[in-house]
């Protein structure tokens, strides 16, 4: 079964880069530039991993950690 990766990563390059890489390994890549973007998609979507930016244009990486996931 193909696992679900949510990147926030607010680099256009750097996303689109990691986004590949993860893909080709197998991944599925919900690729997200903002921490409200990725919170909207964490919420839809089976997400079994959360790669995140620490500096984002809406906040701070780590405390911005998405709603209902464990530390």
């Amino acid at each position: 079964m193909m696992k679900n990766i949510l990147l926030l990563e607010d680099d256009e390059n750097l996303n689109r880069g990691i986004s590949l890489k993860l893909s080709k390994e197998g991944y599925h890549v919900f690729s997200t530039y903002s921490i409200s973007e990725a919170q909207s998609i964490f919420n839809k979507e089976n997400i079994d991993l959360v790669i995140s930016d620490i500096t984002l244009p809406d906040g701070n990486g780590f405390d911005q950690q998405p709603k209902g996931s464990s530390q």
